[in-house]
């Protein structure tokens, strides 16, 4: 298995949140609140992008395989 790409999946989460305005509008709430809760808000995203970049790497590595 491939090791993960943090980097990537900050980048996507980012992009992800720069398109859309209702999530921008929820993270703000959060931010008000405390940079804690804005980062436990934060978490679960990071988390599946960081899977969904984690699938992406072992899905080419598979295929480099195979070629």
């Amino acid at each position: 298995m491939q090791t993960n790409d943090p980097t990537g999946a900050a980048i996507l989460v980012q992009t992800i949140f720069l398109k859309d305005g209702h999530l921008q509008g929820l993270l703000g709430e959060q931010a008000s609140k405390s940079p804690q809760a804005a980062i436990d808000f934060l978490k679960p995203f990071y988390l599946a992008a960081l899977a969904l970049t984690a699938l992406a790497t072992n899905a080419a590595a598979a295929t480099t395989q195979t070629a």
